[in-house]
C-alpha cells in the first residue's frame, strides 16, 4: 500500500516499488536487495495460485543471490544500476540457472550451457533473476492461394486466454502485412 505524506509518497509494501523506486532505496541503504526479494517473493506466493505467471521459480536461488548483491554491496564492491533488483525473464530466455522450456512440452527441463546475452547483461548489471515466465504455446497454420499469396496464422494453443490471433500475409513482392485481431 501507499501512504502520502505532504508530496512525497511512502511506499509500506516493496513489492509495489517500481525498479527505478527500489534502485534508488537499494542505493541510499534504506533497505536491503532480500527485503526487497523477501516482499516479492511472498506477493508472488499470494497471487501465484491464480495468476499461474511462472514456468520456473527457484525462491532459494533468488533469496541467495539477492544475499550475495547485499554482500557485494557492503564490501564495497561495484554496484549496477539493476543491482539488487529481482527480473522475471520468459520462459524463452536462456539462462543455464533454471529450466528454460520455450514454451514446449518438447523442452521440459531444458537446460542450457550458457546465458542467453540479454540475461547474461542483466546479471552483469546486478540484477537478481528470480525466475522464468510461462510462455503460451502456439500453432501456427499457412496456406497459399493461386496468386501466390501466402497466409500464416497464429493461434494460442490455449483457448481459454485472451491472446491475440495474428495473421500475417506474404504476396508475390514478398512483402510482408501483419493485422491482429482479438479473440
Amino acid at each position: 500500500s501507499t501512504r502520502i505524506f505532504g508530496a512525497m509518497p511512502v511506499v509500506t509494501d516493496l513489492s509495489r516499488l517500481t525498479a527505478t523506486a527500489a534502485a534508488k532505496l537499494l542505493a541510499a541503504g534504506e533497505i536491503t536487495s532480500e527485503q526487497l526479494m523477501k516482499a516479492c517473493l511472498a506477493r508472488i506466493a499470494e497471487r501465484e495460485p491464480e495468476v499461474k505467471a511462472f514456468a520456473h521459480l527457484n525462491t532459494e536461488y533468488a533469496l541467495e543471490q539477492a544475499r550475495a548483491a547485499d554482500l557485494s554491496k557492503r564490501s564495497g564492491r561495484g554496484v549496477g544500476p539493476l543491482h539488487g533488483i529481482p527480473v522475471g525473464i520468459k520462459a524463452v530466455i536462456e539462462t543455464c540457472v533454471m529450466p528454460t522450456g520455450y514454451g514446449s512440452p518438447i523442452y521440459q527441463g531444458h537446460r542450457p550451457v550458457a546465458d542467453a546475452a540479454c540475461a547474461a547483461q542483466i546479471r552483469e548489471l546486478g540484477g537478481v533473476i528470480l525466475g522464468a515466465g510461462q510462455v503460451a504455446q502456439a500453432r501456427v497454420d499457412v496456406d497459399g492461394d493461386e496468386q501466390g499469396v501466402v497466409s500464416f496464422r497464429v493461434h494460442s494453443v490455449h483457448a481459454s486466454e485472451a491472446l491475440a490471433d495474428d495473421v500475417a500475409q506474404a504476396g508475390p513482392s514478398g512483402r510482408i502485412v501483419i493485422k491482429s485481431a482479438v479473440v
